[in-house]
């Protein structure tokens, strides 16, 4: 075996079963000098260089401490810390290297995937301090299927959502940060929770459970906005005709109910009355002889859609 150091050839050593010591004291080595060693055969032929570096002694063992985060299929980097011992990180799949990248000066770093990662795929990252591997960590691979939520407007009092079935078993519920409550997943993977109405801008966010606990690759939220119905118009009450109130309601009426002397009395179909061409309707209701002010209110199968009471009509 030789040492080569900074090139030059320094120190030859005869294995042992197929041990070696090559000594390298009193050859001026310091921090960051790389060096070589490499096989000789019988007959002097050279094999492979294995290249090395030279550490500083009092380096504490944070320096050479590399941590990775969870990743998933699609995850378009990977992500952790390293140690000031390191001055770069790599990305290996399946045993070869991929991508480098560079650690911030928090010790952080974020080395692009490209997509690479496939199901199945062994998945490193491997720190080096210049040429010199000296570290290396398996990046654990779990299921980053973010859950499918619905919209929420603020006539909306749960929150609704979906994963693949048999993917998870539960959730938890945070409305701007802060977790309010569990629930459990159905086995067709929808779900649902009550979160009672919430204020236009409100941050909903769903975090699933899966048979590795609580992951977060599988959080989705949804931001609560207005209204998504328009409520009818008030009816518009004209006149007395006899017994019956006389007067108009908007498109969208399905029905009106009558109010006397704030009461709800009687309710009326839209069938009893006449379409006009804007799409309102005129209605004739009968008010009872003792009510001294009358009321109506326009009513949609959609209960979002009701009207306010009309201006009272006072006898």
């Amino acid at each position: 075996m030789e040492l080569y150091i900074n090139g030059v050839r320094k120190k030859v050593s005869t294995p042992t079963n197929g041990d070696f010591k090559l000594y390298a004291q009193g050859f001026g080595l310091k921090v960051g000098d790389t060096f070589e060693v490499r096989g000789v055969d019988a007959n002097g032929k050279k094999g492979p260089v294995t290249t090395g570096i030279v550490l500083a002694t009092s380096a504490s063992p944070a320096a050479y401490t590399l941590t990775v985060e969870n990743a998933g299929l699609s995850s378009k980097s990977i992500t952790g810390t390293a140690g000031n011992g390191f001055t770069t990180v790599r990305l290996s799949i399946d045993g070869t290297i991929v991508k480098v990248g560079q650690i911030d000066a928090d010790g952080t770093y974020s080395i692009a995937t490209n997509n690479l990662i496939q199901q199945g795929s062994k998945v490193e990252v491997v720190g080096y301090t210049d040429k010199t591997e000296m570290a290396r960590k398996t990046v654990n691979i779990v299921n980053d299927e973010k859950p499918t939520l619905e919209a929420l407007t603020i006539d909306d009092d749960a929150v609704k959502g979906s994963v693949t079935a048999g993917s998870a078993t539960s959730f938890r519920v945070s409305i701007n940060g802060v977790l309010t409550k569990t629930g459990t997943i159905a086995t067709d993977g929808t779900f649902q929770s009550s979160i009672g109405k919430q204020a236009v801008g409100t941050i909903v966010t769903i975090e699933i459970k899966d048979a590795g606990g609580y992951n977060t690759l599988r959080t989705a939220s949804v931001t609560v906005t207005g209204s998504a119905v328009v409520k009818l118009t008030a009816p518009v009450l004209e006149k007395m005709d006899g017994s019956y109130i006389v007067g108009t309601a908007p498109k969208g009426t399905e029905s009106i109910t009558v109010y006397e002397n704030g009461v709800a009395v009687r309710t009326q179909n839209v069938s009893t009355m006449t379409a006009n061409a804007d799409g309102s309707f005129t209605f004739k209701a009968y008010v009872a002889a003792s009510a001294t002010s009358v009321q109506v209110q326009a009513k949609n199968s959609d209960k979002r859609m009701n009207s306010d009471l009309s201006v009272a009509f006072t006898k």
